[in-house]
């Protein structure tokens, strides 16, 4: 993964743990709001690269927010890659 990727995937750990400090609650109870893991909750805010979309979605979900599919950079051709 490239040094971006890295910066956005801690990004995405520190907004939410400023999202769940913001509601008063722990990684536990987030965990059982998300029906996840406190284990992936933790792995997620300390930008835990190994983390599945759908599962980041459902903690993400929590908070009315969620990620998306990553648009295709119509300027890298097949062959490029």
């Amino acid at each position: 993964m490239t040094s971006k990727t890295n910066t956005q995937i801690t990004d995405i750990g520190r907004f939410l743990r400023a999202r769940r400090k913001e509601r008063g609650i722990t990684q536990a109870e987030l965990a059982r709001h998300a029906e996840v893991s406190y284990t992936l909750v933790n792995r997620i805010e300390n930008g835990d690269m190994n983390v599945q979309a759908v599962s980041l979605n459902k903690v993400l979900g929590v908070f009315g927010y969620r990620i998306g599919p990553v648009p295709r950079d119509r300027s890298v051709e097949e062959s490029d890659v």
